[in-house]
């Protein structure tokens, strides 16, 4: 037990990989709701909508898909990404929720 102003070597598991940020509507044009959840295809949350329906991601593959959810209602987003740009803190797309 390490005792006060002790220095305690420790290891974190890490996730790296692109920082993206989706711009999302639904079919409509319509943003998403405040709150709604992003899932990815193995159910692992990936992030809430904030209130400009903009979602923060981590790690995603270059091509895949991710499930929103709010209430008893859901839509998919499909996206397929361009080469990384590493001058950006994040990259930021713009995804339809069908």
């Amino acid at each position: 037990m390490p005792t006060r102003g002790a220095v305690v070597k420790t290891h974190f598991e890490v996730e790296s990989g692109r920082r993206l940020q989706f711009n999302l509507t639904d079919s409509k044009g319509a943003h998403l709701p405040f709150g709604a959840r992003a899932y990815d295809v193995d159910g692992k949350v990936l992030g809430l909508v904030d209130n400009a329906s903009k979602l923060l991601v981590f790690g995603l593959k270059d091509v895949g898909e991710f499930k929103v959810k709010w209430g008893d209602l859901a839509c998919e987003v499909k996206y397929e990404l361009p080469p990384v740009n590493k001058d950006l803190m994040y990259e930021q797309y713009n995804g339809v929720c069908l």
